[in-house]
């Protein structure tokens, strides 16, 4: 699917990046990498892309109420359920549209599902409607923000990226190794289970760490080096086992294309300081790049 997606892709990455050019005071996550999955992720679900706006907004609401913030913001809770109200009443009036299961799209495809008895049920597609689009867009502008940060702090590396864009799919992958913007995942035994010299017990929790196991130096030399010709696969950003993303390839053309336009844009490209983090140890990428263009 990726692969014929990649021409669209494409035309709105230009689009975008045309639009942060004319803007006075351009910040490459508003204006670039967050609007930029959240576009292609409305055309595949079939919903209105001049509702990005309000889909962002819900969307981060909805992320008030992860247990992985550092901190909690006062009413993040209520706006949380807000925002899931919202989104269920968005969904719920969507796939009772007239002739909505008929369309060529992701909730046409969920609705036909549900209609041939193939164990979706009406909430379940509307559940699988807001989670596409939230974890649809959220990881992938935390990865096209860090990718850009890494090549500003090690611009040789953004040199040889010039000069071999041919290492572009390589350096995603390296990306997505140095820096994931998903830093750690939850999982829970299912019977009590050795690791090394400890054994977690049937239904503990425990935490995974992709971050920490990219690092890991018996698996990457230098592994806290960016290194744009590494052979970076068998990285864990995506996770790994059944629970591995399903949207791994939409993401990494995403930020292939996304990043293969940054680097037409870099000789006149830089950073104005500071750069603000989301306040989130699991979704942990850049809330704002204030950037500006040089003559």
């Amino acid at each position: 699917m990726s692969k014929g997606l990649r021409p669209r892709i494409r035309q709105i990455t230009q689009n975008l990046a045309a639009e942060m050019v004319r803007n006075p005071a351009p910040d490459l996550v508003s204006d670039f990498a967050a609007p930029l999955p959240l576009l292609v992720i409305s055309e595949l679900l079939g919903v209105p892309s001049d509702m990005r706006a309000w889909f962002r907004e819900q969307a981060a609401n909805l992320q008030e109420a992860s247990t992985s913030r550092a901190e909690r913001a006062p009413g993040g809770q209520a706006r949380s359920e807000s925002a899931a109200r919202a989104l269920i009443a968005y969904f719920s009036a969507e796939t009772e549209r007239p002739g909505r299961k008929d369309r060529e799209d992701l909730i046409g495809l969920l609705l036909r599902a549900e209609e041939k008895d193939q164990g979706l049920t009406r909430p379940v597609v509307i559940a699988n409607c807001i989670h596409l689009l939230s974890a649809g867009h959220e990881t992938t502008t935390g990865l096209i923000g860090k990718a850009f940060l890494a090549l500003m702090r090690a611009p040789e590396q953004a040199d040889l990226l010039r000069a071999e864009p041919e290492l572009l799919p390589g350096a995603v992958e390296e990306f997505l190794r140095y820096d994931p913007p998903v830093q750690m995942v939850s999982r829970w035994a299912i019977k009590d289970t050795p690791v090394g010299e400890r054994v977690i017990p049937r239904g503990a929790k425990t935490v995974v760490v992709l971050g920490s196991a990219n690092r890991d130096e018996r698996h990457f030399t230098s592994p806290d080096m960016l290194n744009l010709r590494r052979d970076a696969r068998g990285h864990q950003a995506f996770g790994f086992g059944p629970h591995f993303c399903l949207g791994s390839r939409l993401a990494v053309a995403e930020a292939e294309i996304a990043i293969g336009e940054l680097l037409h844009l870099a000789p006149r490209l830089h950073t104005s300081l500071p750069i603000r983090y989301e306040d989130d140890l699991v979704f942990h990428g850049p809330r704002s790049i204030p950037v500006f263009f040089a003559e």
